[in-house]
């Protein structure tokens, strides 16, 4: 039963992934495909409606460049964007500085399941602030999350930071990650965050992710199976999400890596723009980058304890509005168990561009893209624009 409920949990923080087996180091060929087309990178014209089932949502997008009002969602994890949270919310500030370019911004929050996936393909908002691992996963493959992938939406500035994966184990000899030598960690779920850091886990620890003698081995199966293997006794280590280990914790796991450390800004949440807004209107990006940019020096400033508050406070008002079965056991009872689900989660403004670009690494040399050509990477962030931002403002990037 235990397993059988972190596993609905964790199915609504984080997209699944198809089964894959192989080899973690690289060494398997790039792939050789000739290039994705041009059209790749945009929204498919021939896609359907798409209603969710269980909820009725619509994933049409119902905006046009040429509109005045314009869609901007927030992809729910416990961090969040502090920045949109307060900084509109509170402030106004997107609105303030959007009017500016003449757009007014519609906010929309959205957790995870199969209808987030097919509202992206259908480039549903203008701008999103979505989970590191949601990005590396939705422009992985156009067969995610029944069907759901692209490639329009563009990286453009960090929100959020932290230990939001833990890798923990049950066996008290197993303290770190050196001690997993020869033996298998499971949750990495296909996914170029996951395995990317905890290959610079590894490396760190003198060791690497393989089928060698004294290598670590990796299961690479989906959420539920990963997670009941573990509870099962299959699998050494496990990596989990910050939102349920502490159950975990509770029942005799431990801590063994929060990735916090391994070379790496720990991105968690971070600011995308839907493709034919960065090519066709350059004006109303800088307005949303600089209106990001205000929003994150005021939650900088602000105390720890009223930014969890504020954070606490929109997560429950989210799953209140909800009408599903699950809602009601996402709402949170008070601060103190709030920041236990959050952790050190923490603003972070940049994008850490290498940690990125090995995520697109592993992509390429393991084959994992799913798609029927080559994905050119460097359309798929636009980084500088935000150091661009940085620099007005005499500020130096990280």
């Amino acid at each position: 039963m235990t397993a059988l409920i972190v596993a609905g949990v964790l199915a609504g923080c984080t997209p699944s992934a198809p089964l894959r087996t192989g080899s973690f180091d690289g060494s398997e060929a790039a792939s050789t495909a000739p290039p994705l087309p041009d059209s790749a990178y945009y929204v498919d014209p021939s896609l359907g409606v798409w209603i969710d089932p269980d909820t009725g949502y619509d994933t049409t997008r119902d905006w046009a460049l040429t509109d005045s009002d314009w869609p901007v969602g927030l992809i729910m994890s416990p961090s969040q964007s502090p920045q949109l949270v307060v900084g509109e919310e509170r402030d106004g500030i997107y609105t303030r500085e959007l009017a500016k370019v003449g757009i007014t911004p519609r906010f929309e929050k959205i957790d995870i399941p199969a209808r987030t996936f097919h509202a992206l393909q259908r480039s549903k908002w203008a701008f999103v602030y979505m989970p590191y691992a949601v990005f590396t996963d939705y422009c992985r493959t156009h067969e995610n999350q029944g069907g759901a992938g692209g490639l329009q939406y563009v990286a453009l500035a960090g929100s959020t930071a932290g230990a939001g994966y833990t890798l923990i184990a049950r066996d008290p000899e197993i303290r770190s990650v050196v001690d997993l030598a020869g033996k298998t960690v499971a949750g990495l779920e296909n996914n170029p965050a996951r395995i990317v850091l905890m290959e610079a886990a590894a490396k760190k620890a003198g060791l690497t992710l393989g089928d060698g003698e004294g290598d670590i081995r990796v299961s690479n199966g989906a959420s539920a199976d990963d997670l009941n293997g573990y509870l099962a006794g299959d699998f050494d280590a496990v990596i989990v999400l910050r939102i349920v280990r502490e159950r975990f914790l509770r029942t005799g796991s431990h801590v063994i890596e929060e990735f916090t450390d391994v070379g790496y800004i720990p991105n968690y949440t971070i600011l995308t723009v839907e493709r034919s807004v960065l090519e066709e209107r350059p004006d109303a990006v800088d307005a949303f980058l600089k209106a990001h940019h205000q929003a994150h020096e005021v939650v900088e400033a602000m105390d720890k304890q009223a930014l969890d508050t504020a954070l606490m406070d929109s997560w429950n008002g989210y799953f209140r509005s909800q009408e599903t079965t699950a809602a009601p056991q996402r709402l949170v009872a008070d601060l103190s168990a709030f920041q236990v689900l959050i952790g050190d989660m923490r603003p972070e403004q940049e994008v850490d561009a290498r940690l990125l670009g090995d995520c697109f690494a592993w992509l390429d040399n393991n084959k994992g893209w799913g798609w029927d050509g080559s994905v050119d990477t460097s359309r798929l962030m636009a980084l500088d624009l935000y150091t661009g931002v940085l620099g007005e403002q005499g500020k130096d990037p990280n």
